[in-house]
């Protein structure tokens, strides 16, 4: 049975994580250090982003899939994704630590400086 790819938006990773800090739900920031003792992930299962996400991991590794290709991410590696793509993260057990920016679609639509672009 086929399942239909989920959408997220920056307003229900902040309301899943409200720890992490921003401008309302359009600009959130973390950097928080976490233990993950099993799979248990918001990005477990393949989600359709509403917005871009920046991020270096500082701690940690995981396996990332961007648009159904796989990654092996490990300390100092980047990640971007941008809005739209279909993002799956599997991260192995233990510390983990990343400086993450999530900034949403109608953030980027209202910004003066996506004119020039």
């Amino acid at each position: 049975m086929e399942q239909e790819i989920g959408n997220i938006s920056t307003a229900l990773i902040r309301k899943l994580n409200p720890a992490m800090k921003g401008i309302g739900n359009d600009f959130i920031m973390d950097s928080t250090e976490y233990y993950i003792p099993d799979v248990n992930s918001i990005f477990k299962y393949p989600l359709r982003l509403d917005g871009i996400i920046i991020a270096v991991r500082k701690q940690g590794s995981a396996t990332i899939n961007i648009n159904l290709r796989e990654y092996n991410t490990t300390k100092n590696d980047l990640i971007l994704c941008a809005p739209g793509d279909i993002l799956q993260s599997i991260p192995k057990p233990g510390m983990h630590q990343t400086q993450m920016f999530l900034i949403s679609s109608d953030f980027l639509k209202e910004n003066p400086l996506a004119e020039l672009i």
